[in-house]
């Protein structure tokens, strides 16, 4: 736990930097979340480990609260976002990666295709909402304000109107893909491109904010790219099952496909969605750094 208190400070370091993301990774192969510095890329140690987490599918920072949410075949969990401490969990699983939704929902498809269920911060409880409309093959869904998005059949990239939380899904956009995706999405804080891991191969598809066109970027890194993040500027997070074997993230370029170096090996084992905190305030930082401090404290007294 040495090692903890080096990164944590270096950790604060890095929170001048405009650049500075917050990552956590979910990994299916260990059964935690993993948390990484993704401007200096050091490793911040751990959530949800010990048994505690069984198969997780998803993984939402939700700084607004201070909540980390997270799916996982036990049960949904919500842990505070800078301690680790769980808060609470209900005995849901919602069968993949949860997405911030309008207002204070988190959303997720549940355990049919296209039911949505609804976390919210501060509660210990699931909540119920409409499908989406068309039949039950949406294998994935990410949500920015009004707007959700889905992977219809792996082959659609499909838009909807929600506007209301419990209101009904109207289709606003369909864009075919270039290729079948059926990992993890991501919605442009920009509103540009958006991204979907494809779950079968190394490949991002990219799908343009408005019309119909989509290409795709390989994430020459991995075997198979499962997740996916926006990073600061124009880069993206991508993670999944390494060329050698084992997990990795690889940073990219999000117009070009240029990698911008990779971490996470050996750490690592099956990851499978990916949250960021994009270049927090430093009292978020600091936060991080105390709750640090204190793993470390309890360490050295065990």
């Amino acid at each position: 736990m040495k090692v903890f208190l080096g990164v944590f400070l270096g950790a604060l370091a890095t929170a001048s930097q405009a650049s500075y993301d917050l990552i956590f990774v979910a990994d299916r192969g260990n059964d935690a979340i993993h948390r990484f510095d993704g401007g200096s890329r050091a490793y911040l140690g751990s959530i949800g480990g010990g048994g505690m987490l069984v198969n997780p599918a998803g993984v939402y920072a939700d700084n607004t609260n201070g909540r980390l949410v997270v799916t996982a075949e036990n049960g949904t969990f919500q842990y505070d976002l800078w301690s680790g401490t769980l808060l609470n969990a209900v005995g849901v699983y919602a069968g993949g990666h949860i997405t911030k939704a309008q207002g204070t929902y988190a959303f997720n498809l549940g355990f049919s295709a296209n039911y949505l269920g609804a976390v919210r911060a501060n509660e210990d409880g699931w909540y119920g909402s409409p499908g989406l409309p068309l039949s039950a093959t949406y294998t994935a869904t990410s949500a920015l304000g009004t707007k959700l998005a889905t992977l219809h059949g792996g082959t659609s990239w499909r838009e909807y109107n929600y506007p209301s939380q419990f209101a009904a899904a109207t289709l606003s956009r369909s864009v075919t893909l270039s290729g079948a995706a059926f990992g993890q999405i991501a919605l442009s804080p920009s509103n540009e491109t958006h991204l979907a891991a494809s779950g079968s191969n190394n490949l991002i598809y990219t799908v343009q904010a408005t019309g119909s066109f989509s290409s795709s970027v390989s994430a020459n890194a991995l075997n198979l790219a499962k997740g996916v993040a926006f990073a600061h500027g124009s880069t993206f997070y991508a993670c999944g099952t390494a060329a050698g074997g084992g997990g990795l993230v690889q940073t990219m370029n999000l117009y070009t496909g240029y990698s911008l170096g990779t971490f996470g090996a050996g750490i690592l084992s099956d990851p499978v969605s990916i949250s960021t905190i994009i270049a927090p305030e430093p009292s978020s930082m600091v936060a991080l750094m105390a709750a640090g401090l204190l793993m470390l404290r309890r360490s050295s007294r065990s």
